[in-house]
């Protein structure tokens, strides 16, 4: 069941200040989460035999799926070293034909990154979706692990996924952003912060860390206000939009008790098939 953002509110304190005083050791074990289907998952499903020139109306889900497994060079992930990743379906534009993400979180600072990709339903392949603003460092995006959340704006009818971003600036000291993000008429990706938590720590002096609340103009704008204005903020967010109660679930490697770039890449076919449909399948709200 998703949280309420004041739920997220409090949810994000007690995470910042955990991963605050946690080692900054690289090979540091990621908590399971329900939403996460592992390398041992047992779907049963068999992929078809081939997609070429499928029509639109029959991309099923065991078609789209085949398709994305057509094309795993295009959105696989490159790298040997092992890192926090992981793979999810969602669908931008309401079409009914779900858009793949690939997550990446990596680096001392714990940064993430998305890659996103599409069906070209003309040519059934595989291509990245667009992303003109962009901004790897400083932007919202999917960790892969508790987002997103999906609202509706009540007075627009519009859908914004809700995404988050954690970093930290050495060991002690963190941030995490929360934003909004989603596609326009000519299929382009944009996300936009909307508010954020910095944690700054005296020492090892954990129980009088200084937090400072934030939220951001249209423009992205960063400013500091007090703890009301903040949580009215959130409130009136969750007033103007519609939670609906997204489900989905994030495909993973895991190996040796730590997310694995690699353990996803060394299944076979047909398992990377299983577990791709099954994340594919729960999609829904």
């Amino acid at each position: 069941m998703k949280k309420s953002l004041l739920i997220i509110f409090a949810l994000l304190l007690i995470v910042s200040v955990f991963c605050g005083c946690a080692k900054s050791d690289s090979t540091e074990t990621a908590q399971e989460s329900t939403n996460n289907i592992t390398a041992t998952g047992d779907a049963e499903a068999t992929a078809p035999t081939t997609t070429n020139n499928i029509p639109e109306g029959e991309l099923t889900a065991e078609n789209v799926v085949k398709i994305y497994m057509d094309n795993i060079d295009t959105w696989k992930h490159s790298s040997e070293q092992p890192q926090w990743y992981g793979y999810l379906f969602l669908d931008f534009n309401s079409d009914g034909v779900l858009e793949l993400v690939k997550t990446t979180i990596s680096g001392y600072k714990q940064i993430s990154h998305n890659n996103f990709y599409r069906i070209d339903k003309d040519t059934n392949t595989v291509v990245e979706i667009p992303f003109p603003d962009k901004d790897e460092e400083n932007q919202c995006d999917f960790n892969g692990m508790d987002y997103p959340d999906l609202y509706k704006n009540n007075a627009t009818g519009e859908f914004r996924f809700m995404t988050s971003d954690y970093s930290r600036s050495d060991s002690l000291n963190t941030s995490t952003v929360i934003g909004e993000m989603y596609m326009d008429e000519n299929g382009n990706l944009h996300a936009r912060n909307l508010w954020s938590l910095d944690i700054q720590f005296d020492g090892e002096d954990y129980a009088n860390a200084a937090i400072t609340y934030n939220i951001f103009d249209e423009e992205g704008n960063k400013s500091s206000v007090s703890e009301e204005t903040y949580l009215q903020t959130l409130e009136n967010y969750e007033k103007e939009n519609t939670n609906m109660l997204l489900e989905f679930k994030t495909v993973i490697g895991q190996g040796d008790g730590a997310i694995d770039s690699k353990a996803f890449a060394e299944l076979d076919a047909d398992s990377q098939y299983k577990l791709l449909l099954e994340s594919y399948n729960t999609y829904k709200y």
